[in-house]
């Protein structure tokens, strides 16, 4: 049988592959070798403590971080006179996140912004603002949350994407939003209520103050008494009480007035 390497032929270390994170890191490798030798990486990020050696020794390897978005393969050689022994080295790629905008201005009346990103890993959300309402984060990776109305002087704050497998990775939306803004307003010709006695159709007509967005949805407290479409026209159609009211969204202002009806046919 064969008696196996005489001390003079030993040669071998205690591993073949090594897979590390994506900061920098160092780790150990035992070689037995009964004479002197040597290592050689391929790659710049491969840093060996020394590179000649006598005799078995635990080495020290340094491994570079990666900025990488893809992991990286190198390899370390052990060379004794003809022998060559490699080691393969498994860097893993840096997690990231990018944000469609770094920062985003809103005026004094707020409102609903949505953000795209783009993460490696599942990421989360945190905002110690109050003004700031996270909505949710959407499977298109769109970050959707609403900046309340300012009362007050204009102001700033963050809101912080974290990689959930790795808190030294995230990215900080800054959100600036400008002063209060006096409020416009939107009342009606009509008044705050008006008294109906017959079907006829009718047309509310709005009256606006310092405002340049017009545009109102319209709605009814009980469309089954009086319907009203996105012109204001309303329909009658029984004796009853409801609301007529006009919303402006991008204010968010508001005016109402009281339908009392009494039909004279349904007395």
């Amino acid at each position: 049988p064969d008696p196996g390497p005489t001390p003079e032929d030993i040669f071998e270390i205690d591993c073949k592959s090594k897979t590390v994170g994506y900061m920098e890191e160092s780790f150990s490798i035992n070689v037995r070798s009964s004479g002197s030798w040597k290592m050689k990486a391929d790659k710049e990020w491969i840093i060996p403590e020394n590179e000649s050696h006598e005799g078995s020794e635990i080495v020290t390897i340094k491994i570079a971080a990666s900025y990488e978005r893809e992991e990286r393969k190198g390899h370390l050689s052990f060379i004794k006179d003809l022998d060559t022994l490699k080691l393969e080295i498994i860097q893993e790629a840096r997690p990231f996140i990018e944000l469609s905008q770094d920062d985003i201005s809103v005026d004094g009346d707020g409102g609903t912004f949505d953000v795209l990103f783009l993460s490696s890993t599942p990421v989360s959300i945190s905002n110690h603002n109050e003004w700031i309402r996270l909505i949710n984060i959407s499977p298109r990776n769109i970050l959707s949350f609403e900046v309340l109305r300012n009362n007050s002087d204009a102001r700033e704050g963050n809101i912080t994407i974290s990689c959930e497998t790795d808190s030294n990775i995230s990215k900080v939306l800054k959100v600036h939003q400008g002063e209060k803004i006096p409020h416009p307003s939107v009342s009606f010709e009509e008044g705050t209520q008006m008294n109906i006695v017959d079907s006829s159709n009718f047309i509310l007509h709005p009256v606006f103050v310092d405002m340049t967005d017009t545009y109102l949805i319209w709605s009814s407290s009980d469309s089954e008494t009086a319907g009203v479409d996105n012109r204001g026209n309303v329909t009658v159609h029984k004796t009853g009480t409801c609301r007529s009211s006009a919303h402006n969204v991008h204010h968010n202002v508001e005016a109402s007035i009281t339908l009392d009806i009494k039909l004279k046919a349904q007395k």
